[in-house]
């Protein structure tokens, strides 16, 4: 009995330390700089910057007009969300960054179209 309560103690402390080596390890990133989440931010990057998963992008903006929205490839390019897909519009949303493409569009008052959505590649 105390083997085994020995091995689950030793899981739960590595499971612990794997976790803080995780959130240590993630960045945050406000989107868009000083100017936030605006029209014409399509050619927002940090320059130099690398993404990983699990880093934060936080989106901030007026929520009277704007918002954010997670979206697909295709999403992304018709600016277009798909029926039941989550609406960020607290105007200070935290998302966190998933490996691969991340794509995110404002669907308020025609503001994709006019660029307001961006794609990262987090490694």
């Amino acid at each position: 009995m105390a083997l085994g309560r020995a091995i689950l103690i030793s899981i739960t402390v590595l499971w612990g330390l794997v976790l803080y080596r995780q959130t240590a390890l993630a960045e945050e990133f406000l989107v868009g700089g000083p100017e936030g989440w605006t029209e014409n931010i399509s050619n927002w990057h940090p320059s130099g910057m690398t993404f990983h998963a699990g880093d934060v992008l936080e989106f901030v903006y007026d929520p009277r007009e704007h918002n954010v929205v997670v979206v697909d490839k295709h999403g992304y390019e018709t600016c277009k969300a798909p029926i039941g897909a989550f609406e960020n519009n607290s105007g200070n949303d935290q998302v966190y960054l998933e490996k691969g493409a991340n794509y995110f569009i404002c669907t308020k008052r025609g503001c994709c179209e006019k660029n307001m959505k961006i794609v990262i590649i987090a490694e």
